[in-house]
């Protein structure tokens, strides 16, 4: 049970790592949340699986205040702590790709709240079903492996 822990933590750690530090991000906003939490999560769990006597003696009297600190400041400084917004959304496909189907330009909002909504041009591959890898991309030097489709999508449910 200890081996599962420590690789599911291994796991939600190096997702939360690359898709903080790159441009991988989760297809869904919720997915995203759930990762960070169980890095977090099981990061307590994993800390007693380590059996390095001197990091486990270390971490053993370390007190609970500081391991407290360490979550809420964690919760706060890292993405996890917006977890009451929303992710990029995709509201068209303007252009796909002719050789490669998984790969897209997006136009997508981002829900600020009462400030309003962010915008950006994306450029869209989907690496997985639930995983892709968007980076912001200009239309203007496209070359003939495009087509135009300006496919509509309504997202916010925006009339």
């Amino acid at each position: 049970m200890k081996k599962i822990i420590l690789w599911l933590f291994l796991i939600c750690f190096i997702l939360s790592l690359l898709s903080i530090f790159t441009p991988l991000t989760f297809n869904y906003f919720w997915l995203t949340n759930t990762v960070y939490f169980l890095t977090v999560f099981l990061s307590f769990f994993a800390a007693n699986s380590i059996t390095n006597k001197t990091i486990k003696l270390v971490i053993q009297f370390l007190p609970p205040a500081i391991l407290l600190f360490i979550l809420i400041t964690s919760a706060i400084f890292t993405p996890m702590g917006n977890k009451f917004t929303s992710g990029w959304r995709t509201t068209s496909v303007e252009y796909r790709n002719n050789k490669q189907p998984n790969i897209y330009i997006a136009q997508q909002l981002l829900d600020m709240g009462g400030l309003g909504y962010n915008k950006r041009v994306a450029k869209v591959i989907s690496v997985l079903p639930l995983i892709s890898w968007v980076t912001i991309t200009d239309t203007s030097h496209l070359d003939k492996d495009w087509q135009k489709v300006n496919e509509e999508l309504n997202p916010f449910n925006l009339k």
